[in-house]
């Protein structure tokens, strides 16, 4: 039903899909890929409140009343989305499963903020690191018994703004956790240990 109210776009790595301050009438629903959302501070300085993945909905507050964008969406991998224009909301709030899937989304990022600000208050950046690079890895093959790949390649400055800190730091912690064998890079990829895995993905 979504698929055929809505127009499929085919969205870059990195580009924005919308900024922070302006409005969109549309919501968007996750076909491929993931979208993450960021805050920005008045000195500049980014912070990455989530990311959502395939099979989720973004600006559907907007089914409910006028709002202002609070963070940007940027396109974290290449991202197929598909865009359900105002011109059908009405229509689409009249289906039941279709207002049942929206709530269920609502709730499921009100539980990833939860889980967001409970790591800040009880977890070591080190530890939040390890948490993001289990949670994406590929559990379908493992290495050696011993490791699973992950499956993002990310840049040190973005997992410093995944976890509020600098590049330096990140950098640091990361060289740490290979001496402690926590990770591993082949062939470019990183590798994390399956103990981690288990207990943090």
């Amino acid at each position: 039903m979504i698929r055929r109210c809505s127009t499929q776009i085919e969205v870059p790595k990195g580009q924005i899909i919308h900024v922070a301050g302006t409005t969109d009438s549309s919501v968007y629903f996750i076909a491929k890929g993931s979208v993450r959302f960021v805050c920005n501070s008045m000195e500049g300085n980014e912070k990455i409140l989530y990311i959502l993945g395939k099979d989720h909905f973004f600006n559907e507050e907007i089914l409910f009343q006028p709002f202002e964008i609070a963070m940007d969406a940027v396109c974290n991998e290449s991202c197929s989305l598909w865009k359900i224009d105002s011109y059908v909301h009405e229509e689409l709030l009249k289906n039941q499963e279709f207002v049942q899937e929206i709530c269920r989304g609502m709730i499921r990022k009100k539980q990833l903020l939860q889980k967001e600000i409970e790591d800040i208050c009880f977890l070591s950046c080190k530890e939040r690191i390890l948490q993001i690079l289990a949670k994406d890895c590929d559990r379908e093959q493992i290495y050696e018994d011993s490791w699973y790949e992950v499956k993002g390649r990310y840049t040190h400055q973005e997992l410093a703004t995944m976890i509020g800190a600098n590049r330096v730091t990140v950098t640091k912690l990361i060289a740490e956790l290979y001496e402690e064998r926590k990770l591993r890079s082949v062939k470019r990829r990183v590798q994390v240990h399956c103990s981690v895995v288990k207990e943090k993905g």
